[in-house]
């Protein structure tokens, strides 16, 4: 059922999210085979309503990262999805600061990527180095 979550999460489907989310013993932190956990999935297509129902979700782990170190901000802020950034940020215990395994923030890769918005978004968030 964990990785029904996933799959859903990917590719956006908010109504089965939502009946997967109402079901016990769900596992909304369960990652797939490269560490990536629905939330990341979400971040990663830019998914907002996806991301906005697994935030508001008990036990999520937002800075839960693959294994390439990237977190649901990193690989957000890497693909300008502006939205989820937001969201993502306005979490209670985001870390606005975790690097990749090289050494990557959230701010680096946006402004790697030219994605001006969230770099203003990162730059605006208490703590940003």
């Amino acid at each position: 059922m964990s990785l029904s979550l996933y799959e859903a999460s990917q590719e956006g489907n908010v109504e089965a999210v939502q009946l997967l989310l109402a079901k016990d013993g769900v596992e909304v932190n369960q990652a797939a085979t490269y560490g990536e956990t629905p939330l990341y999935s979400a971040s990663k297509n830019g998914h907002t309503k996806v991301v906005e129902l697994l935030l508001a979700h008990d036990g999520v782990e937002v800075n839960q990262a693959n294994k390439n170190g990237a977190t649901p901000l990193y690989i957000a802020s890497e693909n300008g999805h502006t939205k989820v950034v937001e969201l993502l940020l306005a979490h209670d215990g985001v870390e606005v600061n975790q690097a990749n395994k090289n050494g990557a923030t959230p701010l680096y890769i946006a402004s790697e990527n030219g994605h001006t918005k969230v770099v203003e978004l990162l730059l605006a968030h208490d703590g940003v180095e």
